[in-house]
């Protein structure tokens, strides 16, 4: 629209002020002025190469086990996700549902707004409760069972409560952090952010594994991973997402991490993920403010 504005403008204003009544020269600017556009924008709009949408809603599926469910609420994992199962019939064995009905609808999960929050968490808890299948989501608003984290998604671990978490260990999905980490960093501001939350889910996930493996040869490698990614301001929101989890927090650790996070706070895309440090060391403060007494 913008554009249009502009060439109209510059033919119909700036032109004829020159008195230039060739029509050959008026076409010649205006080619200048769209060859200039396009070319400006061809990173942003040239997406043919551009196979990430792909990759990761395949990885997701891919490593999905036969005839499990899952649960999509989060807005990224939708789209790529829900293409891939319904019109690339990829994987059709899975059972897309949304706790929010808005996409993915059954006479369960309608998408009518007609139950409360309190009540679609009552839902889906008896739902799980009373399904015999594997049951796999992004996010959900709770529920009262035990989870077991992929990075890329979570499961319904019926076989713990709530609270108790297991940090699960997948090569495909390990080797798929790896690869979108070592891509160089995205000039489209929608596929920064979304490679930034993953590289989140992946520290999130590498500390968990670390933690709670008792194998010393395993322990070593999954540091030695942390360090090597989990660098950036979104890779420490990661390891701070996991610390939360422990029982007792571990305060000098929770210290030593906010110390190397609080400088990378530029980095911080939304006010939200900002935020996120600042609550963290507000919980520190008032932990060791309660020992001190």
């Amino acid at each position: 629209l913008w554009l249009a504005v502009g060439l109209s403008f510059v033919t119909t204003k700036i032109i004829p002020r020159f008195k230039v009544k060739s029509n050959v020269v008026k076409l010649s600017v205006i080619a200048l002025i769209l060859g200039s556009t396009i070319a400006s924008s061809i990173p942003q709009n040239l997406r043919a190469n551009d196979d990430y949408v792909e990759l990761y809603a395949r990885t997701v599926l891919g490593s999905l086990p036969e005839n499990s469910i899952l649960f999509l609420d989060n807005d990224f994992s939708v789209g790529p996700i829900g293409y891939q199962n319904k019109v690339g019939n990829y994987r059709n064995d899975i059972e897309l549902l949304q706790s929010s009905g808005l996409i993915f609808k059954n006479r369960l999960f309608r998408g009518d707004n007609k139950i409360n929050e309190e009540d679609r968490i009552d839902l889906i808890n008896s739902y799980i409760g009373h399904s015999g299948k594997e049951i796999y989501y992004d996010e959900l608003p709770s529920h009262n069972y035990a989870v077991k984290e992929y990075g890329l998604y979570s499961a319904v671990d019926k076989s713990g409560l709530q609270g108790r978490y297991q940090f699960i260990f997948n090569e495909n999905i390990i080797n798929y952090f790896i690869y979108i980490l070592n891509q160089p960093d995205p000039i489209d501001a929608w596929k920064n952010m979304l490679y930034r939350y993953h590289e989140q889910n992946f520290c999130y996930l590498l500390s968990g594994l670390a933690a709670y493996t008792d194998l010393k040869d395993k322990k070593v490698m999954f540091q030695e991973m942390i360090d090597q990614y989990c660098v950036s301001y979104y890779g420490k929101l990661g390891l701070v997402k996991r610390l939360l989890l422990d029982d007792e927090i571990d305060i000098n650790a929770a210290q030593n991490l906010m110390v190397s996070t609080i400088p990378k706070l530029n980095e911080a895309i939304t006010k939200e993920d900002k935020a996120t440090i600042y609550n963290f060391q507000g919980l520190v403060n008032i932990t060791v403010r309660e020992w001190d007494f």
